[in-house]
């Protein structure tokens, strides 16, 4: 989301740190990770994935969630960061 794009609800809301994650377990790419988590079993289209990657998407399941915190080996308070964007004045 950019600095000028304020979210419906205000300035703050959640991001997911899926890139940092990536990094610190060694996934070079989107496509290796989605090939990790569909061996997990977890259905998630790679268009979605690159969407959560992002930031851009909507909405985020339980299960890919739970199956990211297992992949990651890391809580969700890792994996979630509050971000605050500055009041356009």
């Amino acid at each position: 989301m950019s600095d000028a794009v304020r979210h419906k609800y205000g300035s703050r809301r959640l991001a997911l740190n899926v890139r940092v994650k990536m990094a610190e377990k060694g996934f070079r790419n989107a496509a290796s990770l989605h090939r990790a988590l569909i061996a997990m079993g977890c259905d998630i289209s790679h268009r979605q994935l690159l969407r959560i990657i992002d930031n851009t998407g909507d909405s985020l399941s339980k299960d890919v969630l739970d199956a990211m915190l297992n992949l990651f080996d890391c809580s969700p308070a890792e994996l979630f960061t509050e971000v605050r964007e500055s009041d356009p004045s």
